[in-house]
């Protein structure tokens, strides 16, 4: 088995919101104004107090820590809050966030969209649209790196890589995908149906953590 990337974290049963992965979402400004393409993107909500959640946290500080000092060697910078890809959601007043840390992540390329089965052949078969949605639960590969640009400044940001669907959770602004299985199940039973900025300036305590 190859070694893992630096800073490539598996989050496991996390919460997906605000998931543009099927589709790139719109063109957005940059920091020097500038209008550029738009990514995919999502973000993942990882409990304060669940046993998993912790192990998430624990796993993202100690990427976190790596890249940081393969970056900045033993000058580490003091980042702000927003320049920090993993944040606190109970500074957010988005449903769901309440009691929950949350990594944002995006790619310019779309990730990998996988299901928790595989094909006769061992592979991961593919989540088609609709199968990730935001409310679901997920496994989430991420890989983090630090940024130092003479004009962007300091960051830690996360790269989105892959998302598998672990299990059902009610949609973000309700309704939420059609479960097939339970629309269909009558039909089949009765009719015989087949289907053929300043980056050093301390801020929260986000940073403490990451």
């Amino acid at each position: 088995m190859a070694d893992t990337p630096i800073g490539e974290v598996l989050l496991t049963d996390v919460r997906l919101s605000f998931a543009e992965i099927y589709k790139a979402g719109k063109p957005q400004k940059n920091d020097a104004g500038e209008m550029v393409p738009g990514k995919f993107r999502a973000n993942g909500l990882i409990s304060k107090t669940s046993k998993s959640g912790k192990a998430n946290m624990e796993k993202l500080k100690k990427a976190a820590d790596e890249v940081k000092a393969k970056k900045w060697g033993d000058k580490i910078p003091k980042l702000k809050a927003d320049r920090v890809c993993v944040r606190d959601g109970d500074q957010e007043d988005w449903e769901g966030y309440a009691g929950h840390w949350y990594i944002s992540a995006n790619n310019p390329e779309k990730p990998v969209l996988i299901t928790k089965f595989k094909d006769d052949n061992g592979k991961w078969i593919p989540a088609k649209e609709g199968v990730l949605y935001s409310g679901c639960y997920v496994n989430l590969l991420v890989r983090l790196w630090a940024q130092d640009h003479p004009d962007y400044g300091k960051r830690l940001n996360a790269s989105l890589e892959a998302v598998q669907f672990v299990r059902k959770g009610e949609a973000f602004g309700g309704g939420g995908p059609i479960d097939a299985e339970d629309k269909f199940a009558s039909i089949e039973a009765d009719e015989g149906f087949n289907m053929g900025d300043d980056d050093e300036d301390e801020d929260d305590d986000v940073s403490d953590v990451i």
